[in-house]
C-alpha cells in the first residue's frame, strides 16, 4: 500500500493529510491489539469494548501509521497517523467505535481484528504491515 501524495504533490505524504515526517527507522511493523468480534444470535449487533489506553499516548511510534483490520476477511475500518505523543490520531472516528469505546458489528461470523502499526519506506512510500 502506497501512501496519497501530499500537498506539495511529490509522492509522499501521510494517510490522514497531516504534515510530513522523517521515517522512523526504529519503527517496527506490529499488532498493537487483536480481539476475535464473535457473533452473538440473541442481539442485533456485537461490542467488543477496546481498552481505554488505546486511545491515548504512547501506544504507537511517532511518524509510523496505524490501521484497523479484519485479517480474515479481509476488511479495512479504520486507518491513520501515529503523532509525536505516539496516539492513534483519528481511532475514536472510526465509523464502527461507539463513544464508549466499543467497536460494534452486526456481522453474522467470527471477525479476527487487528489494530496494526505500519511503518513508512521514506524512499518508496510503501507501509509494511504486520
Amino acid at each position: 500500500m502506497k501512501l496519497p501524495p501530499d500537498e506539495s504533490g511529490d509522492g509522499g505524504g501521510k494517510i490522514m493529510g497531516g504534515e510530513r515526517c522523517c521515517c522512523c527507522p526504529s519503527c517496527e511493523p506490529k499488532v498493537l491489539y487483536s480481539w476475535t468480534q464473535n457473533p452473538d444470535s440473541y442481539n442485533d449487533e456485537y461490542c467488543h469494548h477496546i481498552p481505554a489506553i488505546y486511545f491515548g499516548d504512547g501506544i504507537g511510534t511517532y511518524c509510523a501509521v496505524w490501521r484497523l483490520y479484519e485479517t480474515g476477511f479481509p476488511l479495512l475500518y479504520g486507518q491513520g497517523d501515529i503523532n509525536k505523543d505516539g496516539k492513534l490520531v483519528g481511532l475514536k472516528n472510526v465509523y464502527s467505535i461507539n463513544e464508549n469505546g466499543d467497536f460494534c458489528t452486526s456481522y453474522n461470523y467470527p471477525g479476527y481484528m487487528e489494530l496494526q502499526q505500519g511503518c513508512i519506506d521514506e524512499e518508496t512510500g510503501d507501509i509494511t504491515w504486520p
